[in-house]
């Protein structure tokens, strides 16, 4: 009987990590889309934190998600000379290629 009971014990064991494996697996694939609305949050902020005399002049558009490089980026447009720049989180860092 203790064989039997440790047979069912180490199959269910072996069945609740592989559910919690593959559950991780495809939680960390979808849930970058969710994730939009923080990273724009954080986007605009950078902004206008690090351009403080220029954050009128700006017009922020959508913030996008590319899967094949993992990054959020978000394309924002000046309104005085129509220059558009790209602002890009990846891994926590933004970084951004604006040139006045």
């Amino acid at each position: 009987m203790n064989e039997k009971n440790f047979l069912t014990v180490g199959m269910s064991l072996l069945f609740l990590i592989i559910v919690v494996s593959f559950s991780l697996i495809v939680f960390s694939k979808k849930d970058s889309p969710f994730l939009l609305k923080t990273a724009e949050k954080k986007m605009i902020k950078y902004i206008e934190k690090k351009y403080d005399n220029e954050k009128d002049k700006f017009k922020y558009e959508k913030v996008t998600y590319n899967n094949d490089t993992r990054d959020y980026s978000m394309v924002i447009t000046n309104t005085d000379d129509n220059k558009k720049f790209v602002v890009i989180l990846k891994k926590g860092e933004l970084k951004d290629n604006y040139q006045k």
